[in-house]
């Protein structure tokens, strides 16, 4: 398999909200986070500036993961602080994506000085 790893843009809007409405979170509850009507607009919440990293294998959408920017407090005093998270995958391609490589975009991204680090849940 061979996967290509980009940033989202409009055009993958409706593939993104498929993915996330399809590949809920596995457990004996199981979780959709879904972003309905619009992916981008539910994506604004989760800060000021945000994008969203896809992997595509061919035209397919089969991967999603994002960072987003905000102000938090660090030490008392407001600082822009990067999130990362929203990671989705199709049951088909865990594991196999190599996520070093969206960790290289990621990297290639942060030199935009947005903030300083990120914080992420697993």
């Amino acid at each position: 398999m061979r996967f290509h790893i980009q940033l989202a843009g409009p055009e993958h809007e409706a593939a993104l909200r498929r993915l996330l409405a399809e590949e809920a979170m596995p457990g004996s509850i199981r979780l959709a986070y879904t972003r309905e009507p619009d992916f981008f607009a539910g994506l604004n919440l989760e800060g000021a500036f945000n994008q969203a990293f896809i992997a595509l294998e061919g035209d397919e959408l089969v991967a999603m993961g994002t960072r987003a920017v905000r102000q938090r407090l660090v030490n008392g005093r407001p600082e822009a602080v990067g999130y990362l998270g929203g990671l989705r995958a199709r049951a088909r391609v865990r594991g196999l994506l190599g996520l070093s490589r969206g960790y290289a975009l990621l990297r290639k991204e942060h030199q935009d000085g947005r903030c300083r680090g990120y914080l992420s849940t697993i």
